[in-house]
Protein backbone atom coordinates (compact mmCIF):
# COMPACT_ATOMS: atom_id res chain seq x y z
CA UNK A 1 0.00 0.00 0.00
CA UNK A 2 1.36 3.45 -1.00
CA UNK A 3 1.74 6.26 1.45
CA UNK A 4 -0.48 9.25 0.69
CA UNK A 5 1.44 12.33 -0.37
CA UNK A 6 1.38 15.29 1.95
CA UNK A 7 -0.41 18.32 0.56
CA UNK A 8 1.78 21.31 -0.18
CA UNK A 9 4.99 19.36 0.11
CA UNK A 10 7.55 19.90 -2.63
CA UNK A 11 10.60 17.73 -2.73
CA UNK A 12 13.70 19.91 -2.22
CA UNK A 13 15.18 18.71 -5.49
CA UNK A 14 12.16 20.09 -7.34
CA UNK A 15 11.70 23.27 -5.34
CA UNK A 16 12.28 26.43 -7.31
CA UNK A 17 14.78 28.87 -5.82
CA UNK A 18 12.97 31.83 -4.34
CA UNK A 19 14.12 35.25 -5.54
CA UNK A 20 14.96 37.84 -2.92
CA UNK A 21 15.90 37.55 0.73
CA UNK A 22 14.17 36.43 3.87
CA UNK A 23 13.88 38.91 6.74
CA UNK A 24 16.85 37.36 8.50
CA UNK A 25 18.99 37.28 5.34
CA UNK A 26 18.18 40.91 4.56
CA UNK A 27 19.00 41.99 8.11
CA UNK A 28 22.30 40.11 8.06
CA UNK A 29 23.23 41.54 4.67
CA UNK A 30 22.73 45.12 5.87
CA UNK A 31 24.11 44.54 9.35
CA UNK A 32 20.92 45.02 11.35
CA UNK A 33 19.08 42.91 13.86
CA UNK A 34 15.85 41.43 12.45
CA UNK A 35 13.90 43.34 15.11
CA UNK A 36 15.39 46.64 13.87
CA UNK A 37 14.37 45.74 10.35
CA UNK A 38 10.82 45.15 11.57
CA UNK A 39 10.88 48.67 13.02
CA UNK A 40 11.73 50.03 9.56
CA UNK A 41 8.73 48.13 8.18
CA UNK A 42 6.36 49.33 10.91
CA UNK A 43 7.38 52.96 10.47
CA UNK A 44 6.78 52.82 6.70
CA UNK A 45 10.40 53.37 5.66
CA UNK A 46 10.17 50.02 3.86
CA UNK A 47 7.03 48.80 2.16
CA UNK A 48 5.72 45.49 3.42
CA UNK A 49 6.13 42.65 0.93
CA UNK A 50 3.34 40.24 0.10
CA UNK A 51 3.07 38.06 3.19
CA UNK A 52 3.69 34.40 2.45
CA UNK A 53 4.55 33.14 5.90
CA UNK A 54 8.09 31.79 6.16
CA UNK A 55 8.43 32.13 2.38
CA UNK A 56 8.05 35.94 2.49
CA UNK A 57 10.78 37.49 0.38
CA UNK A 58 12.19 41.01 0.21
CA UNK A 59 13.24 42.24 -3.21
CA UNK A 60 15.99 44.53 -4.49
CA UNK A 61 13.83 47.66 -3.98
CA UNK A 62 13.62 46.85 -0.26
CA UNK A 63 17.38 46.47 -0.10
CA UNK A 64 18.01 49.74 -1.96
CA UNK A 65 15.59 51.68 0.26
CA UNK A 66 17.12 50.13 3.37
CA UNK A 67 20.67 51.06 2.33
CA UNK A 68 19.65 54.65 1.53
CA UNK A 69 17.65 54.93 4.76
CA UNK A 70 20.63 53.80 6.82
CA UNK A 71 22.91 56.21 4.97
CA UNK A 72 20.51 59.11 5.61
CA UNK A 73 20.22 58.21 9.28
CA UNK A 74 23.99 58.13 9.78
CA UNK A 75 25.09 61.05 7.59
CA UNK A 76 22.21 63.47 8.15
CA UNK A 77 21.03 62.11 11.53
CA UNK A 78 17.39 61.92 10.43
CA UNK A 79 14.62 60.17 12.33
CA UNK A 80 12.67 57.30 10.79
CA UNK A 81 9.72 59.59 9.94
CA UNK A 82 12.02 62.12 8.26
CA UNK A 83 13.74 59.32 6.37
CA UNK A 84 10.36 57.96 5.24
CA UNK A 85 9.27 61.32 3.81
CA UNK A 86 12.68 61.81 2.18
CA UNK A 87 12.56 58.39 0.53
CA UNK A 88 9.04 59.03 -0.78
CA UNK A 89 10.27 62.15 -2.57
CA UNK A 90 13.04 60.27 -4.43
CA UNK A 91 12.63 58.38 -7.70
CA UNK A 92 13.91 54.83 -8.08
CA UNK A 93 16.82 56.07 -10.23
CA UNK A 94 17.83 58.54 -7.52
CA UNK A 95 17.58 55.79 -4.91
CA UNK A 96 19.86 53.56 -7.00
CA UNK A 97 22.47 56.32 -7.29
CA UNK A 98 22.37 57.06 -3.56
CA UNK A 99 22.62 53.36 -2.70
CA UNK A 100 25.56 52.87 -5.06
CA UNK A 101 27.40 55.78 -3.41
CA UNK A 102 26.67 54.53 0.11
CA UNK A 103 27.86 50.94 -0.33
CA UNK A 104 31.51 49.87 -0.12
CA UNK A 105 32.66 46.90 -2.22
CA UNK A 106 31.63 43.59 -0.71
CA UNK A 107 28.65 41.27 -0.34
CA UNK A 108 26.14 44.11 -0.06
CA UNK A 109 27.39 45.71 -3.28
CA UNK A 110 27.21 42.32 -4.98
CA UNK A 111 23.64 41.83 -3.76
CA UNK A 112 22.70 45.23 -5.17
CA UNK A 113 24.17 44.21 -8.51
CA UNK A 114 26.90 46.85 -8.47
CA UNK A 115 29.97 46.05 -10.56
CA UNK A 116 33.15 45.29 -8.65
CA UNK A 117 35.64 48.17 -8.53
CA UNK A 118 38.09 48.24 -11.40
CA UNK A 119 41.59 47.30 -10.29
CA UNK A 120 43.79 50.34 -10.18
CA UNK A 121 46.78 50.20 -12.46
CA UNK A 122 50.11 50.91 -10.83
CA UNK A 123 52.18 53.85 -11.91
CA UNK A 124 54.37 52.41 -14.65
CA UNK A 125 56.36 55.62 -14.98
CA UNK A 126 58.70 54.67 -12.13
CA UNK A 127 62.21 54.36 -13.51
CA UNK A 128 63.50 50.83 -13.83
CA UNK A 129 60.30 48.99 -12.99
CA UNK A 130 58.72 46.37 -15.21
CA UNK A 131 54.94 46.02 -15.31
CA UNK A 132 53.85 42.39 -15.16
CA UNK A 133 50.06 42.20 -15.21
CA UNK A 134 48.89 44.61 -12.52
CA UNK A 135 51.91 44.22 -10.25
CA UNK A 136 54.96 46.43 -10.50
CA UNK A 137 58.04 44.27 -10.14
CA UNK A 138 61.17 46.28 -9.40
CA UNK A 139 64.30 45.29 -11.30
CA UNK A 140 67.34 44.29 -9.33
CA UNK A 141 71.03 44.24 -10.20
CA UNK A 142 73.06 41.45 -8.65
CA UNK A 143 76.61 42.34 -7.63
CA UNK A 144 78.77 39.34 -6.71
CA UNK A 145 81.17 40.47 -4.00
CA UNK A 146 82.85 37.13 -3.25
CA UNK A 147 82.14 33.46 -3.68
CA UNK A 148 78.75 32.96 -1.98
CA UNK A 149 78.28 36.65 -1.17
CA UNK A 150 76.01 38.84 -3.28
CA UNK A 151 74.70 42.38 -3.03
CA UNK A 152 71.35 43.15 -4.63
CA UNK A 153 70.68 46.71 -5.74
CA UNK A 154 67.39 47.99 -7.05
CA UNK A 155 67.74 49.90 -10.30
CA UNK A 156 65.65 52.79 -8.97
CA UNK A 157 67.88 53.17 -5.90
CA UNK A 158 68.92 56.68 -4.92
CA UNK A 159 72.36 57.97 -5.98
CA UNK A 160 73.57 57.73 -2.36
CA UNK A 161 72.64 54.02 -2.18
CA UNK A 162 74.23 53.34 -5.58
CA UNK A 163 77.45 55.06 -4.45
CA UNK A 164 77.43 53.03 -1.22
CA UNK A 165 77.08 49.80 -3.26
CA UNK A 166 80.07 50.82 -5.42
CA UNK A 167 82.19 51.46 -2.31
CA UNK A 168 81.23 48.09 -0.81
CA UNK A 169 82.06 46.34 -4.07
CA UNK A 170 85.41 48.15 -4.15
CA UNK A 171 86.21 46.82 -0.68
CA UNK A 172 85.88 43.24 -1.98
CA UNK A 173 87.65 43.84 -5.32
CA UNK A 174 91.10 44.38 -3.81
Amino acid sequence: MKKPKRRGYVRPSRAKPKPGWSLRELATLVGLAPRSLKRYLESGVLSKPAFKGPATRYQRLHLVRLVVARALMTTERLSLTAVRSRLQSLSSAELDVLAANAVPPGPLATALGLPPPAPSLPDASAAGSAVTGFVVAPRWTRLELALGLELHLREDASPQVTDMARRIRGMFAG
